[in-house]
């Protein structure tokens, strides 16, 4: 199962919940489930950021068509962070739009004990949230995690565009002002 985390403190009892990619490996399908409101369940995995959702100054990204050898915006981000700020640890934490093209993200296997990636193309618009480290921490985060869905027909998390002369992205990001690991 893939999880697409919405959590909202003090919420309304309109808000919406996350979102539940659920595999079906029998027929190498999976399909959405939006969990109620009050389900604050998380995998063990996962890169976010948790604001207050107060207006602020954020770092608006907006490419169209992939020129380069590297496949992931996220990817991208990380290594101009990395060489920008050389030696120091920068975060970033928000959300992308994949306006146009073609993505490839993965979805858990259900029913096994075993860890098992399905991987699936799905069609823009996907809308990603996660957080980028510039480098290496002793934390062990991995440089970016995204998890995309896209109203109930995509959910997964994110690894690459498969079409470069269509992709576009606009994404919203903002500095962290702490990076700390939770360990369960």
């Amino acid at each position: 199962m893939m999880i697409v985390v919405n959590v909202v403190l003090n919420s309304p009892a309109s808000y919406p919940g996350s979102i539940a990619a659920i595999s079906n490996a029998k027929n190498d399908d999976y399909y959405m489930e939006r969990l109620p409101g009050d389900d604050t369940g998380i995998t063990n995995v996962g890169n976010v950021l948790v604001s207050e959702g107060k207006p602020g100054k954020v770092v608006q990204i907006h490419v169209k068509k992939r020129i380069g050898t590297i496949s992931a915006f996220p990817d991208n981000i990380q290594q101009i962070l990395a060489k920008r700020y050389e030696g120091k640890i920068v975060g970033l934490g928000g959300i992308f739009l994949t306006k146009h093209g073609e993505l490839t993200q993965h979805v858990l296997e259900s029913g096994t004990t075993e860890v098992t990636f399905l991987y699936y193309n799905m069609s823009a618009p996907i809308i990603s949230a996660g957080a980028i480290v510039s480098s290496e921490t002793d934390l062990a985060f991995a440089p970016y995690h995204f998890h995309g869905f896209s109203h109930l027909k995509s959910c997964g998390h994110y690894h690459f565009d498969v079409t470069p002369d269509e992709i576009e992205y606009l994404g919203y990001f903002t500095p962290a002002k702490v990076i700390s690991r939770v360990k369960a």
